[in-house]
């Protein structure tokens, strides 16, 4: 088997994380068909991924679940809450998921593998898991030495194997951004980048901290309105959003980012 023709075929994040599941290293990846703007395994991208994976290593189990496809050496049962999939992908925060407070300050925490193909480096965060609790960083270490080690010992990987890391994040609460944006208090990396989760949260493809001029009242309260919707999204009494539905909504979302970007360029 060549790896490269597999990262062609299959894709770099979800073939490293295949390779992993392959090995017995990871109980199971989840292929999320929304990645591709898609909503079932009938989508050409997820047809094309799931044949190739298929193909590649045939002696893995497909489960179908509401947020995609489970890939695991076993079959496994269906599963309904969020805490028992968090186990079956082996996530260390899995068990206090639950009490996941996004209105209190929380942790995330990425393992990150980075592979030289073609002269170039490729990474992803091949697992990332949120926590309320400061406290998963070793253990997120030993399993990012465990796929390390496991990587370079497989023959088909380890030529290409650059690094593998972990990356901890902050994630301050969005109403304490409205503190610092309202009394123009100098932000800090851990508040930009909760800007740019809000963004990327609200379905914006363009739009990022970075296309704002803080020092603009104009752009700021824009940022402001954007946050402040987000944060009591109305939209959030109908999600999962599934099918011409959510084709919908993109569409719209769309429209408005346009509109959006308009904006902040005639007030420049």
């Amino acid at each position: 088997m060549d790896f490269e023709q597999q990262v062609e075929e299959i894709g770099y994040y979800e073939c490293i994380n295949i390779i992993l599941v392959n090995a017995g290293i990871r109980n199971a990846f989840l292929l999320q068909y929304v990645d591709y703007g898609e909503f079932s395994s009938m989508g050409p991208t997820s047809t094309k991924k799931l044949s190739a994976i298929s193909n590649y290593y045939p002696r893995l189990k497909f489960t179908e679940h509401e947020q995609g496809m489970l890939i695991s050496r076993k079959r496994i049962p269906y599963i309904m809450d969020c805490k028992s999939l968090g186990q079956v992908l082996d996530y260390p925060c899995a068990s206090v998921y639950e009490i996941l407070d996004t209105n209190q300050t929380t942790y995330s925490y990425h393992i990150y593998i980075t592979c030289k193909i073609k002269g170039k480096d490729l990474s992803a965060a091949i697992m990332s898991n949120a926590s309320p609790l400061a406290e998963y960083r070793d253990e997120f270490e030993n399993l990012a030495n465990k796929y390390k080690n496991a990587l370079l010992k497989n023959p088909l990987t380890a030529p290409y194997l650059v690094d593998v890391f972990v990356k901890e994040q902050v994630h301050v609460t969005t109403e304490s951004l409205f503190d610092k944006l309202t009394i123009d208090c100098e932000l800090e990396e851990d508040d930009i980048n909760q800007i740019d989760d809000v963004l990327y949260n609200a379905s914006y493809k363009k739009i990022t901290y970075e296309s704002f001029d803080i020092k603009n009242p104009i752009h700021k309260g824009i940022l402001l309105s954007i946050l402040a919707h987000q944060l009591h999204n109305p939209m959030e009494a109908f999600y999962p959003l599934t099918g011409s539905k959510n084709t919908d909504f993109n569409l719209t979302i769309s429209k408005q980012e346009y509109l959006i970007l308009q904006l902040l360029d005639a007030t420049k």
